[in-house]
């Protein structure tokens, strides 16, 4: 009987063993594909998290999952699983803990939700005080180089590369073969910023640097997708477009093999660049459309993951509520909240204005100076099918028009139809018919397009005008706000005020260079 109870509990354990090793496995195959395939990665680390209550095999499971989503710049998910395992508590789990809060403070940050993020980098410092293992320690040092001195540092290049200098110290020093993706990202993150300062002669070092560190990965990897947009850029600014288009288009094949919307979204900006250069209008508008149709998806995704993080918030500090003592007040919860949702709101906001401001300053330096200017296409007159106007009256509004055309009063956020008709000394429906039959549109259309011809001609004429916000020449063309007068005025000219102004301030460098 002994010697049967013994031989159950062997196989018993063997089983055990055996399946504990099969798991070893396929996250060790799912740590190998996070960079070359990450749906791959993302398909094991599901099913080891379903199969598994192994607390170890868990939370590896997870970390896995997170870098995953976020190499296929899909921050909600990411946050999702990110938020469940840092907060849990796993024994003898400290060093993935420390990395699962790193990550999220990098992504909370991308999203400007910098309060959210030091809560975490604070959990991960906090963490990183309990570890012994040097290989953490010194990873967990890099990251903190690098994620402190992100794009909105207010360091100068110099100190900054010499900081990233030093954070690719840190990661040479990780005893494995994995700190090759992280060295490579900081060699691509340095060539970006010789790039902005058009120090060109150095760009391809880094960048080659960065290739051989993507070479000791497999194939088609996410820091090569990186390295061929970078390159993609340092060849628009070499003004070699059609060896830019090359590289941009291999790396738009790897965005989309990585279904990384924000990637593609970057990719195709620039594509469309190297087509206004190369004066090639039809796919210039074809490019256009693609990154408008991306940026659109993006601004989901990315307010998907604004309320994530907000509804984590939210239940977090519900949480702390109920287990805080009886005697705090209904009014001081509420207050909490009201402050809390106000806060993300205000920052939510922020980000948004800030990527629409930013969205295309990056690249654009310069432009074919054969480049054609934009120009607002004339409209045509339509008859009315009856007209009850004298003709005398309908004369003398139409020589109003054009006296009021010649002035500046449309710039007046208060002008409307029945101002103007009380001004012209008519009535709203004489002016409207006039409006409608001699210039084509209705009375708003109409006006709109004065006040957008108008910041045109002040854009064209005074370069004061391109320093200036979007705000201002909203409000000095007439508009109440910034986001009415961008949608206006893409509509009118077919592209946003931003990349015009862009086109305006290349094609000023490029006269002042041949002069």
């Amino acid at each position: 009987m002994r010697l049967v109870c013994a031989i159950l509990i062997l196989f018993l354990f063997s089983g055990f063993s055996q399946a504990q090793e099969n798991t070893t496995k396929l996250l060790a195959q799912a740590e190998n594909t996070i960079y070359s395939d990450p749906k791959e990665s993302i398909r094991i680390a599901e099913f080891v998290s379903n199969k598994s209550d192994n607390e170890n095999e868990l939370i590896e499971a997870a970390y896995i999952l997170i870098r995953s989503y976020y190499i296929q710049g899909n921050y909600d998910e990411a946050l999702k699983v990110g938020f469940q395992f840092s907060q849990d508590e796993f024994q003898n789990a400290d060093d993935t803990q420390l990395k699962i809060n790193v990550l999220l403070t990098r992504i909370l940050k991308e999203l400007e939700l910098n309060e959210l993020a030091q809560k975490f980098m604070d959990k991960a410092i906090s963490a990183s005080q309990r570890t012994i293992n040097p290989n953490t320690l010194n990873w967990f040092k890099g990251k903190m180089i690098e994620y402190n001195i992100g794009p909105h540092s207010e360091e100068n290049s110099e100190n900054y590369i010499l900081k990233l200098d030093s954070a690719k110290r840190e990661f040479k020093k990780v005893q494995s073969t994995k700190h090759s993706f992280q060295i490579g990202l900081i060699d691509l993150q340095i060539a970006s910023i010789f790039l902005k300062e058009l120090k060109l002669d150095t760009v391809p070092y880094f960048l080659e640097s960065a290739n051989a560190e993507s070479r000791s990965l497999k194939s088609g990897n996410f820091l090569e997708m990186m390295y061929m947009l970078e390159y993609g850029k340092y060849f628009f600014l070499e003004r070699d477009h059609f060896k830019s288009i090359d590289a941009l288009n291999v790396a738009q094949q790897l965005a989309e093999k990585f279904n990384n919307i924000s990637i593609q979204h970057s990719i195709s900006e620039i594509l469309a660049d190297n087509y206004l250069a190369l004066g090639n209008v039809d796919d210039f508008t074809r490019q256009n459309k693609i990154t408008t149709s991306l940026e659109n998806t993006i601004n989901e995704h990315e307010k998907n993951a604004v309320n994530t993080a907000f509804n984590f918030t939210s239940d977090y500090q519900g949480t702390v509520l109920t287990k805080a003592e009886s005697n705090y007040s209904l009014i001081l919860k509420v207050f909490g909240g009201v402050f809390l949702v106000v806060l993300l709101i205000w920052q939510l906001f922020v980000w948004r204005y800030r990527i629409q401001i930013n969205q295309y300053q990056s690249f654009i330096k310069y432009f074919d100076s054969k480049q054609k200017p934009l120009e607002t296409v004339p409209s045509v007159s339509t008859t009315a099918k009856s007209s009850v106007i004298p003709k005398e009256m309908k004369d003398i509004l139409v020589e109003k028009l054009e006296e009021f055309e010649n002035t500046t009063s449309f710039t007046n956020q208060d002008t409307s139809l029945s101002r103007l008709a009380l001004q012209f000394d008519t009535n709203t429906k004489y002016l409207s018919e006039v409006v409608n039959s001699h210039k084509g549109k209705n009375f708003n259309a109409y006006i709109n397009e004065l006040r957008i011809n108008y910041i045109i001609d002040k854009l064209k004429n005074d370069p004061t005008y391109l320093q200036y916000k979007i705000s201002y020449l909203a409000e000095e063309s007439g508009f109440s706000s910034h986001s009415v007068f961008a949608t206006v005025f893409k509509q009118i000219t077919g592209i946003p005020p931003t990349r015009f102004i862009s086109i305006l301030k290349s094609k000023k460098e490029m006269l002042a260079e041949n002069n």
